[in-house]
């Protein structure tokens, strides 16, 4: 919903198509499946980064999900997982390798950022992401106004550990000219081929064109 000066959500709109929509998730598949999904959340009185099993996540996996994405400037209603309140992960670690290195030991990382590698590597530093922090951090609870402000340079800080990681990693960055508040469809159409040809360049693929997979 559009409201001035930062958009609002309606997460709890979109549990309810994660659990009744036409594209409702499987969730017995999910179960079913040997991989494991955990996601980050933020907890609502701590401000502490949290990793969240979601196939063990009560009262479901999509309570886990839709805490994960709860963008709490633009939501700023907490969600209960396994008892507890949380919110969206971003909001203490947006991006979390240290941590899930730490927990799960891998040999092998796909890192898939949601920024050009210019961005990530400047994350925070321009005016406008100033200005729109300091209007985000009015609508965020004190118990997390803390953990917000550390975010950019936590994202810095992961970012540049993955680069530099002894793991066998892999980092996909975004196209430079795409924002979040992008909407020129050019654009992200040539974003999202960008995409799709990185990822099988990564994987050895250098034949099959990227056209071919994107709608």
């Amino acid at each position: 919903r559009h409201t001035f000066p930062l958009p609002t959500l309606r997460i709890d709109k979109l549990a309810e198509t994660f659990r009744c929509g036409r594209k409702r998730l499987n969730l017995s598949l999910l179960a079913w499946h040997r991989s494991e999904f955990f996601v980050g959340v933020t907890h609502w009185d701590s401000g502490k980064s949290v990793l969240i099993d979601a196939k063990r996540a009560r009262p479901d996996p999509i309570a886990a999900i839709t805490a994960s994405l709860a963008l709490t400037f633009a939501y700023p209603t907490p969600i209960y997982v396994n008892g507890e309140k949380y919110t969206d992960g971003g909001m203490s670690a947006p991006l979390p390798f240290k941590e899930a290195v730490k927990m799960f030991a891998p040999t092998d990382v796909l890192v898939i950022s949601n920024y050009s590698q210019k961005e990530s590597r400047e994350m925070g530093d321009s005016l406008g992401e100033k200005i729109l922090d300091m209007l985000a951090i009015l609508r965020i609870p004190r118990s997390l106004r803390h953990s917000f402000r550390k975010r950019d340079a936590s994202w810095k800080e992961n970012i540049a550990y993955a680069e530099h990681s002894p793991l066998s990693t892999g980092v996909l960055y975004g196209a430079d000219d795409v924002g979040i508040l992008t909407q020129n469809l050019a654009k992200l159409r040539a974003a999202t081929l960008k995409g799709v040809r990185d990822t099988l360049a990564l994987f050895g693929d250098t034949e099959t064109r990227p056209e071919t997979l994107v709608p």
